[in-house]
């Protein structure tokens, strides 16, 4: 995911935006990133990596959207 764009396409900051249901999953990749020494250990050096919910996904039948 975020590792290629880091070391291949030199990304200085990416941003996954999203619903809010998947703050968490962001949350865990973006810690082990850090544990594996792909994104640096402070949070306001470059690269960055930033994940922005904006609410849920609902389908048709106004439950939440699942793929």
């Amino acid at each position: 995911m975020h590792r290629y764009r880091l070391s291949e396409e030199k990304a200085e900051w990416i941003i996954y935006l999203t619903d809010i249901g998947q703050q968490q999953h962001f949350d865990m990749v973006f810690r082990a990133a850090k544990r594996a020494g792909w994104l640096p250990a402070e949070d306001n050096t470059y690269p960055k990596v930033t994940h922005v919910g904006f609410g849920l996904v609902l389908g048709e039948d106004g439950k939440h959207f699942r793929t």
